[in-house]
């Protein structure tokens, strides 16, 4: 999938700051860290930003410390979900500069601009740094955006968009999202952007879609809300923008067992939906309970005949190893 975190953030910092800005997708173009190096070196990079994952942690680490030995005049700096959980640890760990603690965007632009005046990083809210003496400073967090509407879309002329795909869609691909944060109590869940959710608009969200559509090319698109149809009536909204400007769209998109019924997947189908993911979790209530989840085990197959009835794909998740 395209980086959206990093495409978001190095499009709002270069529009915003009218800053020279690359984009180095590594993991599409398989690259290795000495080639990640030398187009660094090649930029002359002041700044380095990056997301680290969440299953290869450990691997991110190692290559950004090694980078940030290699590049001693650079700045570095993370963000991410362990960043924002962990600041400290791994600031030290990895060897960055600073840590951005949540939605990355006015953050790093206001770092960035205190780098280029020489100001203090301590008014910027959301940073997390050490002193030249050592001493670890957590600067407030920063609130969480009221309207995600406001940033700028992200800018798939960073990337070679030919790069991306998703099993059994057409191409070429791309990745929205219309709404940052999970209202649900799933306990498993690492919900980067906390409980609170914040939406697009329907009219922003279209707007983005046709310039993919006419600009990219894009046939196919992911919606990568954690629920994309938590809220009925937006859900039906976003659905009728789509028939009517985009016919030929096929996409697919998370959901709940709990947010799925009949008018909304007729909607969904009607507009292209071809698939979508569920979070079944577990086939036990004892388990779904103990998870956090608010459905029991008979509501799955009414969901799964009601898709079906639609013409809907349905693609599943199942988490093992809970303690209980």
């Amino acid at each position: 999938f395209p980086p959206q975190e990093l495409m978001y953030t190095a499009t709002a910092v270069r529009d915003w700051g009218k800053r020279d800005v690359t984009l180095i997708d590594s993991i599409a173009r398989d690259l290795t860290k000495e080639q990640v190096l030398a187009e660094l070196k090649n930029f002359q990079a002041d700044v380095v930003v990056t997301i680290l994952g969440f299953e290869i942690l450990e691997q991110d680490i190692r290559v950004l410390r090694w980078l940030r030995q290699q590049m001693p005049g650079t700045k570095f700096v993370a963000f991410g979900y362990y960043p924002t959980e962990f600041p400290e640890q791994i600031l030290d760990a990895s060897g960055v500069d600073f840590v951005i603690l949540g939605e990355p965007e006015y953050c790093c632009h206001e770092l960035l601009n205190a780098l280029e005046e020489g100001s203090s990083f301590e008014g910027i809210m959301g940073l997390c740094f050490r002193k030249a003496d050592g001493t670890f400073v957590a600067n407030p967090e920063r609130p969480r955006l009221k309207s995600v509407d406001e940033l700028p879309h992200p800018d798939y002329s960073m990337v070679n968009i030919h790069d991306y795909s998703e099993f059994l869609m057409p191409k070429p691909f791309a990745t929205l999202q219309t709404a940052r944060g999970c209202p649900y109590g799933c306990n498993f869940c690492t919900r980067s952007y906390g409980r609170q959710l914040t939406l697009r608009s329907p009219e922003n969200i279209i707007e983005e879609i046709r310039t993919l559509v006419d600009k990219f090319g894009v046939r196919a698109v992911r919606f990568m809300d954690d629920t994309f149809n938590a809220v009925p009536a937006r859900t039906f909204k976003i659905c009728e923008g789509i028939e009517k400007n985009f016919p030929g769209l096929v996409w697919s998109a998370l959901s709940r067992i709990d947010t799925m019924d009949e008018p909304r997947a007729a909607a969904m189908k009607k507009a292209g939906c071809k698939r979508v993911y569920l979070g079944v979790e577990s086939g036990s209530d004892r388990i779904l309970k103990l998870y956090g989840k608010d459905y029991g085990v008979d509501q799955i197959p009414v969901v799964f005949d009601m898709l079906r009835r639609n013409g809907i794909e349905i693609a599943c998740f199942f988490m093992v190893g809970h303690p209980e």
